[in-house]
């Protein structure tokens, strides 16, 4: 059976200043996972309708300039690493699966903050600014030899136990929206 073709998605005129790479992190979001089912119509084996009239159903959250520059620099580290390790998986570390892992999660952060700003910010948690703290790098602009290593050298010191990024990750699993959406209620 072949897939549907739906057209495509498109942004209305006045959202064309918009990141695609933010929407590519919105829909590829734990929120968003989370909610799509709902509006959606069942198939078997567990897939889901993605018709227009169940797609228009999504919200897409505002996001300020500010707060696309992070999310789409974290995709851009998201897509060359799984580009990097499909293409060369010898060159896959036994820690690398756990970067990749914090990256997304980190993203996913950044997606539930953009969602319910006020619940994490009640819980003190900013995770905007403990990433632009983190200063991580900016892949696009460093050579393809010395990425990996850079990234493995930033996620080393963002992982650490006594990083505050990796404190504020920790805390926003105890969120009651965030346990819901990731299914621990």
């Amino acid at each position: 059976m072949d897939n549907v073709d739906v057209g495509g998605v498109t942004w209305k005129p006045r959202y064309a200043r918009r990141s695609l790479k933010t929407l590519c992190a919105l829909l590829n979001s734990q929120v968003l996972r989370w909610f799509f089912p709902h509006v959606s119509a069942p198939f078997r084996g567990g897939f889901r309708s993605a018709n227009r009239q169940f797609l228009e159903q999504i919200p897409i959250c505002e996001a300020s300039a500010d707060e696309e520059r992070p999310i789409d620099g974290l995709v851009d580290i998201l897509l060359y690493l799984n580009r990097h390790f499909v293409g060369n998986p010898v060159a896959q570390t036994t820690r690398d699966p756990l970067m990749v892992a914090y990256w997304e999660r980190v993203l996913n952060g950044l997606v539930y903050e953009l969602y319910f700003p006020e619940e994490l910010h009640a819980a003190g948690l900013r995770l905007f600014d403990l990433v632009a703290s983190a200063d991580l790098p900016d892949i696009t602009n460093l050579p393809g030899k010395d990425r990996l290593g850079t990234l493995r050298k930033k996620f080393e010191e963002v992982y650490d136990i006594e990083h505050p990024l990796r404190a504020a990750l920790f805390t926003l699993g105890n969120i009651e929206v965030v346990r819901i959406i990731e299914g621990k209620e």
